[in-house]
C-alpha cells in the first residue's frame, strides 16, 4: 500500500496517496515493520510538502527521521533530512532548513556518498543568497525518492526486488 501510495505521489494525485499511505501505517505498525512506517511517513511528508502543508510535511519527516535513527538507516536518514530542509526553505525558515541540509552533509559525508556534493552546493547556493533549486545527483537527478523504485546506493542493486512495505 505505502508503495502505491508512493506511486500515486509521484502523479500528483495527491488524495489517494495519502489514503493508501495512511492506511500502510495501520498496517506497518500492525507488523512492526519499523523501517517501512519510516519510509511511508517520509512519504506522507513529501505528499504534505507537494500540497503546500509545510508544517504538516515538517511533522512527518520528524517522525520518519526517529524511526531511521532507531533502525540506524543513516541513507534514508539523510535523504529524509534533505525533503526536510527543502520543506523548511518553503515554509520560509532559511536557517531550518541550512541546519537541516549541513546534517544530512554530514551523513553522507560519513557514509562516503557522492550526493554529497550535491548537498554541499545546495547549501553553498542558499549561505549565498543564490536561488533555491532542488538538490540533485551528479546525474541531474533530484536526491531522494525520484521514481517508485527507491535504491539504497550501498546495499542493493538496481534490479534487486524490493521488501513488503518500504516505499
Amino acid at each position: 500500500m505505502a508503495t502505491i501510495g508512493w506511486a500515486y505521489a509521484q502523479l500528483g494525485q495527491y488524495g489517494p496517496a495519502l489514503e493508501h499511505c495512511r492506511r500502510a501505517l495501520v498496517l506497518l505498525r500492525r507488523t512492526d515493520d519499523r523501517h517501512g512506517e519510516a519510509n511511508t511517513w517520509d512519504s506522507l511528508g513529501y505528499i504534505y510538502d507537494r500540497l503546500g502543508r509545510h508544517r504538516r510535511a515538517v511533522r512527518c519527516y520528524h517522525r520518519a527521521l526517529r524511526l531511521f535513527v532507531q533502525i540506524g538507516d543513516r541513507y534514508d536518514e539523510a535523504e529524509s533530512l534533505i525533503r526536510l530542509g527543502a520543506s523548511r526553505r518553503s515554509s520560509g525558515d532559511r536557517a531550518g532548513a541550512v541546519h537541516t541540509w549541513q546534517r544530512a552533509l554530514r551523513i553522507l559525508d560519513g557514509l562516503g556518498h557522492p550526493d554529497a556534493d550535491c548537498v554541499r552546493e545546495q547549501l553553498v547556493r542558499i549561505t549565498r543568497g543564490g536561488r533555491h533549486e532542488r538538490v540533485t545527483s551528479r546525474r541531474g537527478r533530484p536526491i531522494g525518492r525520484s521514481s517508485t523504485r527507491r535504491r539504497r546506493w550501498d546495499q542493493r542493486p538496481p534490479d534487486a526486488p524490493r521488501r513488503p512495505g518500504s516505499t
